[in-house]
């Protein structure tokens, strides 16, 4: 049976005995729902014989639309024989050069000792 949202949201957590509870959602998509009341999204499928679970995001900061668009990704990737797991980012922007960019673009309306100190941190 789909999950929908208003089953997410009336499922009371188990605080009583910390268990986590799992609502199902087919095809691998799951609600986490933690003993404190949390709620993430979670993806489990078996890959190369292996059971993995990915984590998808938080309700409802992540809709249940969202979650199943996440997870039918997941999907066509494996169709595809594509492992989401080992898909890397072609380049991860480190914090250093963020600041720089910033500080090149903001600089001009600034004086030189100004400039210089900002760039110090």
């Amino acid at each position: 049976m789909k999950l929908t949202d208003t089953k997410i949201r009336k499922t009371k957590p188990d605080t009583e005995n910390g268990k986590i509870i799992k609502l199902s959602d087919g095809n691998g998509l799951y609600c986490w729902i933690d003993p404190n009341g949390s709620r993430y999204w979670r993806f489990r499928k078996v890959i190369n014989g292996k059971e993995t679970t990915r984590a998808l995001g938080k309700y409802p900061i992540m809709s249940l639309a969202d979650a199943r668009a996440a997870r039918d990704a997941y999907l066509a990737d494996l169709a595809k024989g594509i492992d989401p797991r080992r898909i890397v980012p072609e380049k991860i922007i480190s914090f250093e050069e963020i600041a720089r960019t910033w500080h090149e673009r903001k600089k001009k309306g600034w004086d030189e000792d100004h400039a210089a100190s900002v760039l110090r941190g």
